[in-house]
């Protein structure tokens, strides 16, 4: 099980430097031999000058971590007010769940601890770009800030093309590939005209 951490504020350098930093981490973790090895160098980095963003090394870690558990090289950490409040692998393939992606699981786990579904002000830290699915999570989150190390075309040269899925959402229905049918069921709308009368809903 790896080493816990005690969370400290977010970094405040310049995203430059920090970009510099994960650089250097990658080509460390290139060098290393297997994900076992990966994880062991994130955690021996966490107190390491040269990377101060303590977050973005525990995400990595996190995803050497899910790797070595039969899931995909994505982590998270839902980062709050000084404190860590949730962390996330990607667990698609362990549990069966094409919705455990390490941002989904670091937000479910995030307010479950917070015991609200708004993460206000949160920032969340992940290994890759979010795909739209994860976006939309952090968006309804509302999650203020994201922060990510590898991006969507990183992630299509090794299997896993976020950016086609952002093409398809961006097209027009008639163009999409799976297709999409509009129902004139009337049923549907009465459903939302209650909502609209509901006098104790909660917004969100």
């Amino acid at each position: 099980m790896a080493q816990r951490f005690v969370p400290r504020a977010a970094s405040s350098r310049p995203s430059r430097e920090v970009d510099v930093d994960l650089r250097r981490f990658r080509n460390d973790v290139r060098d290393a031999a297997g994900f076992e090895a990966c994880r062991a160098i994130a955690a021996k980095k966490r107190g390491n000058s040269q990377m101060t963003d303590v977050h973005m090394r525990r995400a990595i870690e996190l995803a050497c971590e899910s790797v070595t558990q039969g899931g995909g090289p994505f982590g998270a950490v839902v980062f709050l007010d000084g404190r860590v409040l949730g962390e996330g692998k990607n667990r698609v393939v362990p549990d069966g769940d094409p919705t455990a992606h390490a941002e989904i699981n670091a937000i479910r786990n995030a307010c479950r601890a917070e015991g609200s579904h708004s993460l206000q002000g949160a920032v969340i830290y992940t290994i890759g770009e979010p795909c739209p699915m994860c976006l939309g999570a952090i968006w309804w989150a509302r999650i203020s800030r994201i922060v990510f190390a590898n991006s969507r075309d990183a992630a299509a040269d090794i299997g896993f093309d976020d950016a086609a899925l952002y093409r398809e959402v961006s097209a027009p229905l008639e163009n999409r590939k799976i297709k999409i049918e509009k129902s004139d069921e009337v049923g549907a709308k009465d459903v939302f005209e209650a909502w609209t009368r509901k006098a104790d809903k909660v917004p969100y």
